[in-house]
Protein backbone atom coordinates (compact mmCIF):
# COMPACT_ATOMS: atom_id res chain seq x y z
CA UNK A 1 0.00 0.00 0.00
CA UNK A 2 1.40 3.60 -0.68
CA UNK A 3 1.08 6.28 1.26
CA UNK A 4 -2.12 6.43 3.30
CA UNK A 5 -2.81 10.15 2.42
CA UNK A 6 -2.65 9.52 -0.89
CA UNK A 7 -4.85 6.68 -1.14
CA UNK A 8 -7.66 7.92 0.01
CA UNK A 9 -6.90 11.81 -1.49
CA UNK A 10 -7.15 13.69 1.77
CA UNK A 11 -4.87 16.04 2.84
CA UNK A 12 -2.95 16.35 5.90
CA UNK A 13 -4.80 18.55 7.95
CA UNK A 14 -8.06 16.66 7.08
CA UNK A 15 -11.55 16.49 9.22
CA UNK A 16 -12.78 13.38 10.65
CA UNK A 17 -15.59 14.07 8.12
CA UNK A 18 -13.56 14.68 5.55
CA UNK A 19 -12.13 11.44 6.28
CA UNK A 20 -15.38 9.35 6.88
CA UNK A 21 -16.80 11.18 3.51
CA UNK A 22 -13.88 10.02 1.26
CA UNK A 23 -13.62 6.93 2.79
CA UNK A 24 -16.89 5.93 1.68
CA UNK A 25 -16.82 7.83 -1.44
CA UNK A 26 -14.02 5.65 -2.99
CA UNK A 27 -15.12 2.61 -1.02
CA UNK A 28 -18.30 2.20 -2.88
CA UNK A 29 -16.32 2.85 -5.97
CA UNK A 30 -13.68 0.01 -5.15
CA UNK A 31 -16.07 -2.50 -3.37
CA UNK A 32 -16.05 -6.11 -4.73
CA UNK A 33 -19.85 -6.61 -4.69
CA UNK A 34 -19.66 -3.66 -7.12
CA UNK A 35 -17.29 -5.33 -9.35
CA UNK A 36 -14.75 -3.38 -7.96
CA UNK A 37 -10.59 -3.79 -7.48
CA UNK A 38 -10.59 -5.87 -4.17
CA UNK A 39 -6.93 -5.06 -3.66
CA UNK A 40 -7.86 -1.49 -3.68
CA UNK A 41 -10.38 -1.92 -1.37
CA UNK A 42 -8.34 -3.80 0.91
CA UNK A 43 -5.56 -0.75 0.73
CA UNK A 44 -8.60 1.98 1.49
CA UNK A 45 -9.70 0.05 4.56
CA UNK A 46 -5.84 -0.37 5.83
CA UNK A 47 -5.31 3.42 5.36
CA UNK A 48 -8.73 4.79 6.77
CA UNK A 49 -7.58 2.32 10.05
CA UNK A 50 -4.23 4.41 10.13
CA UNK A 51 -5.66 7.88 9.59
CA UNK A 52 -9.32 7.90 12.01
CA UNK A 53 -6.73 6.25 14.66
CA UNK A 54 -5.03 9.46 16.22
CA UNK A 55 -1.72 6.41 17.63
CA UNK A 56 -1.77 4.76 14.13
CA UNK A 57 -1.41 7.69 12.62
CA UNK A 58 1.13 9.87 14.79
CA UNK A 59 3.13 6.73 14.43
CA UNK A 60 2.54 6.55 10.46
CA UNK A 61 3.63 9.83 10.32
CA UNK A 62 6.81 9.84 12.37
CA UNK A 63 8.23 6.32 10.92
CA UNK A 64 6.42 5.65 7.75
CA UNK A 65 5.19 2.16 8.84
CA UNK A 66 1.92 0.83 8.76
CA UNK A 67 0.31 -1.00 11.36
CA UNK A 68 1.62 -4.26 10.45
CA UNK A 69 5.29 -3.36 9.28
CA UNK A 70 5.27 -1.84 13.10
CA UNK A 71 3.81 -5.17 14.18
CA UNK A 72 6.31 -6.76 12.75
CA UNK A 73 9.20 -4.22 13.84
CA UNK A 74 8.27 -4.90 17.38
CA UNK A 75 8.54 -8.58 17.44
CA UNK A 76 11.74 -8.27 15.33
CA UNK A 77 13.41 -6.10 17.82
CA UNK A 78 12.14 -8.30 20.84
CA UNK A 79 12.88 -11.33 19.32
CA UNK A 80 17.13 -9.71 19.28
CA UNK A 81 16.63 -8.66 22.56
CA UNK A 82 15.56 -11.77 24.19
CA UNK A 83 18.37 -14.24 21.91
CA UNK A 84 21.00 -11.99 23.74
CA UNK A 85 19.48 -12.36 27.38
CA UNK A 86 18.98 -16.01 26.33
CA UNK A 87 22.81 -16.33 25.60
CA UNK A 88 23.72 -14.35 28.05
CA UNK A 89 21.92 -16.58 30.33
CA UNK A 90 23.64 -19.62 29.06
CA UNK A 91 26.95 -18.50 29.08
CA UNK A 92 27.25 -17.08 32.72
CA UNK A 93 25.27 -20.70 33.85
CA UNK A 94 28.01 -22.19 35.98
CA UNK A 95 27.73 -25.44 34.32
CA UNK A 96 28.91 -23.82 31.06
CA UNK A 97 31.14 -22.10 32.76
CA UNK A 98 33.58 -25.12 33.59
CA UNK A 99 32.69 -27.17 30.40
CA UNK A 100 32.06 -24.43 27.39
CA UNK A 101 34.94 -26.63 25.65
CA UNK A 102 32.30 -29.48 25.38
CA UNK A 103 29.54 -27.68 24.50
CA UNK A 104 27.74 -26.50 20.98
CA UNK A 105 25.99 -23.03 22.00
CA UNK A 106 24.27 -23.25 18.62
CA UNK A 107 22.50 -26.69 19.89
CA UNK A 108 22.31 -25.31 23.68
CA UNK A 109 19.63 -22.12 22.01
CA UNK A 110 18.00 -23.86 19.48
CA UNK A 111 16.92 -26.49 22.44
CA UNK A 112 16.05 -23.89 24.90
CA UNK A 113 13.78 -21.97 22.14
CA UNK A 114 12.20 -25.64 21.13
CA UNK A 115 11.36 -26.00 24.94
CA UNK A 116 9.85 -22.66 25.04
CA UNK A 117 7.86 -22.92 21.86
CA UNK A 118 5.90 -26.14 23.13
CA UNK A 119 5.44 -24.44 26.25
CA UNK A 120 3.63 -21.66 24.77
CA UNK A 121 2.05 -23.72 22.29
CA UNK A 122 0.63 -26.06 24.81
CA UNK A 123 -1.06 -22.88 26.81
CA UNK A 124 -2.18 -21.45 23.78
CA UNK A 125 -4.21 -24.57 22.84
CA UNK A 126 -5.43 -24.69 26.48
CA UNK A 127 -6.84 -20.97 26.75
CA UNK A 128 -8.25 -21.22 23.07
CA UNK A 129 -10.48 -23.99 24.48
CA UNK A 130 -11.03 -21.84 27.27
CA UNK A 131 -12.37 -19.07 24.81
CA UNK A 132 -14.31 -21.23 22.84
CA UNK A 133 -16.18 -22.88 25.75
CA UNK A 134 -16.87 -18.92 27.79
CA UNK A 135 -18.40 -17.72 24.19
CA UNK A 136 -20.45 -21.10 24.31
CA UNK A 137 -21.82 -20.09 27.34
CA UNK A 138 -22.28 -16.35 26.73
CA UNK A 139 -24.41 -17.25 23.62
CA UNK A 140 -26.53 -19.30 25.73
CA UNK A 141 -27.06 -17.03 29.16
CA UNK A 142 -30.09 -14.81 28.77
CA UNK A 143 -31.15 -12.01 31.01
CA UNK A 144 -34.07 -11.77 32.31
CA UNK A 145 -34.05 -8.24 34.38
CA UNK A 146 -33.63 -4.62 32.34
CA UNK A 147 -30.47 -3.47 30.65
CA UNK A 148 -27.96 -4.08 33.78
CA UNK A 149 -26.76 -7.26 32.70
CA UNK A 150 -23.76 -7.22 34.75
CA UNK A 151 -22.38 -10.56 34.74
CA UNK A 152 -22.64 -10.74 30.37
CA UNK A 153 -20.24 -8.00 30.71
CA UNK A 154 -18.02 -9.80 33.11
CA UNK A 155 -17.87 -12.74 31.06
CA UNK A 156 -17.46 -10.51 27.89
CA UNK A 157 -14.59 -8.63 29.66
CA UNK A 158 -12.92 -12.35 30.71
CA UNK A 159 -12.93 -13.41 26.90
CA UNK A 160 -11.24 -9.93 25.60
CA UNK A 161 -8.48 -10.75 28.39
CA UNK A 162 -7.96 -14.36 27.11
CA UNK A 163 -8.05 -13.21 23.54
CA UNK A 164 -5.60 -10.42 24.61
CA UNK A 165 -3.28 -13.47 25.93
CA UNK A 166 -3.82 -15.66 23.38
CA UNK A 167 -2.59 -12.62 20.82
CA UNK A 168 0.48 -12.13 22.98
CA UNK A 169 1.37 -15.90 23.01
CA UNK A 170 0.86 -16.00 19.29
CA UNK A 171 3.33 -13.08 18.86
CA UNK A 172 5.43 -14.55 21.41
CA UNK A 173 5.35 -17.93 18.77
CA UNK A 174 6.66 -15.50 15.89
CA UNK A 175 9.68 -13.99 18.52
CA UNK A 176 10.79 -17.49 18.59
CA UNK A 177 10.72 -18.39 15.28
CA UNK A 178 12.59 -15.46 14.13
CA UNK A 179 15.19 -16.11 16.96
CA UNK A 180 15.69 -19.38 15.42
CA UNK A 181 16.04 -17.97 11.70
CA UNK A 182 18.58 -15.29 13.25
CA UNK A 183 20.57 -18.07 15.00
CA UNK A 184 20.98 -20.04 11.84
CA UNK A 185 23.23 -17.47 11.01
CA UNK A 186 25.69 -18.66 12.89
CA UNK A 187 27.85 -21.11 13.63
CA UNK A 188 29.76 -22.61 16.59
CA UNK A 189 33.10 -23.95 16.28
CA UNK A 190 32.61 -27.02 18.49
CA UNK A 191 35.93 -29.21 18.87
CA UNK A 192 34.95 -32.60 20.67
CA UNK A 193 37.35 -33.43 23.28
CA UNK A 194 37.76 -36.84 24.74
CA UNK A 195 36.98 -35.80 28.01
CA UNK A 196 32.92 -35.45 27.51
CA UNK A 197 30.47 -34.32 30.04
CA UNK A 198 27.89 -35.77 31.51
CA UNK A 199 24.17 -36.26 30.77
CA UNK A 200 23.16 -34.77 33.66
CA UNK A 201 25.26 -31.91 33.24
CA UNK A 202 23.47 -31.29 29.67
CA UNK A 203 20.13 -31.86 30.79
CA UNK A 204 20.33 -29.41 33.85
CA UNK A 205 21.25 -26.66 31.16
CA UNK A 206 18.85 -27.00 29.56
CA UNK A 207 16.36 -27.24 32.24
CA UNK A 208 17.69 -23.87 33.29
CA UNK A 209 16.62 -22.62 29.71
CA UNK A 210 13.19 -23.57 29.55
CA UNK A 211 12.08 -20.46 30.72
CA UNK A 212 10.27 -17.75 29.56
CA UNK A 213 11.84 -15.78 31.99
CA UNK A 214 14.30 -13.92 29.36
CA UNK A 215 11.52 -12.90 27.25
Amino acid sequence: MKNPYEELKVSKDFTPKELKTQFRKLSKKYHPDKKGNPDKFINLKIAYDILSDAKKRAYYDETGLIPDEMEQNKIRTKAKESLFNLIKHVIYNPNIMDHYENMDLIVIINKAIDDNKKVITKNIKKLSKEYKTARKILLRLNHKGGPNDFIKGMIENSIKEKEDIIKNMSNDIKMLDLMSEIITEYEYNFEEVASMYSMDTFTNINNSTTTTGYM
